[in-house]
């Protein structure tokens, strides 16, 4: 039996290799062929130096195994905990699904853009939490044993109190807990065990709030997020997106003689001309003249630099306010 789970180990062990060996060799030729093609503006990216970061990561993991199976690692001190600290890494690897599907991205910028409101109910959240763990020391304060209560769980001072409640909030044994204050005399020992007859409305009101309506608070806050930002046909960010698309296609044209940096300002009556509304001034129902095109530039209040130039930004910054 012994001989064959370390053999059926063994193969399990193989299999997590080879797998972990055709993942790694995908995502180092992803990012070979994105060297190559793009070169260092491949590390102007977030999710590229991410991916970079995995792809070396898995390398030297697979590098430290491989030493550790022959023994080799031994020599190294910090060789065995570093390969384990990479090892975990791996999963890391999902992550890289964020990048690939617009659904995940849509969900973490709703959770994004409600982050200033989620705030809001979590200070609400703590409010709640404060004034319940003050009333619960002020009530039950003397108990000091019971089926959950003990030297560690009870409501002696403000911070046991707290834990307590964050216990109860979890869902895990709060009606023990509740049984626990709720016994009154003759069935308690006075100073221990004797709580008061009032510990259900405490425990369960809690509870309703807690659990019922600042949970359902927070899902409602990131549901009206989505709701405005992504559920409507023609919503902000869309909008937003779909027009930068466009703004970026038309400066690439014009701005590739400075390796798409920077545009003369002697190009921008071509650029807005070339450029689709409501960004530019190309519209097949609305025919602008080259004069109305600079009246509207100079109205921009563009900023330049010593040589006449423009630069992304803030082309981009004044078409969006315009």
């Amino acid at each position: 039996m012994a001989v064959d789970y370390e053999e059926s180990s063994t193969s399990y062990s193989n299999g997590l290799l080879y797998v972990n060996l055709i993942f790694t060799s995908i995502f180092t030729l992803e990012c070979i062929l994105k060297l190559i093609a793009f070169g260092k503006v491949y590390f102007n990216s977030s999710w590229n130096k991410f991916d970079f970061f995995v792809v070396v990561s898995s390398i030297l993991e697979i590098f430290l195994s491989s030493l550790a199976s022959s023994g080799q690692l031994a020599i190294l001190r910090i060789g065995p905990q570093l390969a384990r600290v990479l090892r975990i890494l791996r999963v890391s690897r999902l992550l890289r699904l964020v990048n690939k599907y617009k659904g995940l991205q849509a969900l973490i910028q709703t959770i994004t853009f409600s982050i200033s409101s989620l705030l809001n109910v979590f200070c609400l959240l703590l409010l709640i939490f404060f004034i319940y763990a003050v009333l619960g020391v002020f009530i039950f304060n003397k108990i000091s044993k019971g089926d959950v209560i003990d030297d560690y769980t009870n409501f002696k001072n403000f911070g046991q109190a707290m834990m307590i409640l964050l216990k109860v909030a979890t869902g895990e044994d709060w009606n023990k807990i509740m049984y626990d204050t709720s016994r009154t005399k003759p069935n308690c020992i006075e100073g221990e065990t004797c709580g008061t007859s009032i510990a259900p409305l405490y425990f369960i009101s809690f509870i309703m709030i807690c659990s019922f309506v600042l949970l359902n608070l927070f899902i409602l806050v990131i549901i009206q997020q989505f709701e405005t930002y992504y559920l409507p046909e023609t919503n902000i960010l869309q909008k937003f997106k779909n027009n930068l698309e466009i703004f970026k296609t038309n400066w690439a044209k014009f701005s590739s003689e400075n390796n798409g940096i920077r545009i003369k300002d002697k190009k921008l009556v071509d650029f807005f001309e070339k450029l689709e509304t409501p960004l530019g001034f190309m519209d097949e129902n609305l025919k602008f003249t080259k004069k109305q095109i600079v009246i509207e530039i100079l109205k921009m209040d563009l900023v330049s630099d010593n040589e006449g130039f423009i630069y992304f930004n803030e082309l981009l910054f004044r078409c969006m306010k315009r």
